[in-house]
């Protein structure tokens, strides 16, 4: 999981309050600081200080998130997913550098589960060796059925995070369909403002991704044209719109 250092320092006070659930600007300061100086000194320089704005701004539409990078079930994203989010699909290269760079420059951090050691939780026993074999496989069964715990949770995050995977790759996919070429940045934020609107309202009891991935399928088998993103997230807020109404998503919408 990668997170924005220092993130809440970039918040405005109404944010911070709670008073601007989806801001539209952030904090930026207008002298370069030296690690952005030197950042910008590379070759790529400048295409990875771009990405890195980008991953600002996406960190500032998402205030509750903290500045970490995870999807709305906690899991972390891939460098694919946040390219997607971000606007710029296709270019994982440009993001996986930019991370990294930052991540040097002490802009962004990788955050880990600490375990403690045993001298942080050792305590000096007064059990009898009776008590002591009685607990140790207790101990034991406990840890068992701990792994077993893990084991489990473990398999069912990289399921979710598979189906995640497979679910922005669709929606790109679709997205394709529907403009009749690669999308662009623009197609990417329209994505992105339409998951938002189905997260702020959901159609019955569907997940924000499927949601907008039937409303994308829909789109892109209706015949309508793909002029421009402006008239294409009209056309699924009407259609967003109805389903609400509906309360369902459409059983002719596959899934």
């Amino acid at each position: 999981m990668i997170q924005i250092v220092g993130f809440d320092d970039l918040l405005a006070p109404d944010v911070k309050r709670g008073r601007v659930k989806h801001p539209r600007w952030f904090r930026q300061k207008c002298q370069l600081s030296p690690e952005a100086s030197l950042l910008l000194t590379a070759e790529d320089g400048p295409a990875l200080f771009g990405i890195w704005c980008l991953l600002q701004q996406w960190a500032m539409r998402h205030p509750k998130r903290g500045g970490r990078f995870v999807t709305l079930s906690g899991d972390p994203m891939s460098v694919t997913e946040i390219a997607v989010l971000i606007g710029v699909p296709g270019r994982d290269h440009l993001v996986r550098a930019c991370i990294n760079r930052v991540t040097n420059l002490g802009w962004m951090q990788a955050m880990t589960d600490s375990t403690p050691t045993p001298e942080d939780v050792h305590e000096e026993s007064k059990e009898t060796p009776q008590e002591l074999q009685g607990n140790s496989i207790l101990e034991e069964k406990r840890r068992e059925e701990t792994r077993t715990t893990f084991d489990l949770e473990d398999e069912a995050n990289k399921q979710t995070k598979a189906r995640s995977r497979k679910i922005v790759k669709e929606m790109v996919d679709l997205m394709t369909k529907w403009k009749g070429s690669a999308p662009g940045i623009l197609e990417a934020r329209l994505i992105d403002s339409v998951v938002q609107m189905a997260t702020e309202s959901p159609v019955g009891e569907n997940c924000p991704q499927i949601v907008c991935t039937a409303l994308l399928r829909h789109a892109a088998e209706s015949g309508v044209e793909y002029t421009t993103a402006e008239s294409g997230k009209r056309y699924l807020t009407s259609m967003l719109d109805q389903w609400r109404i509906d309360g369902k998503i459409p059983d002719n919408v596959g899934a």
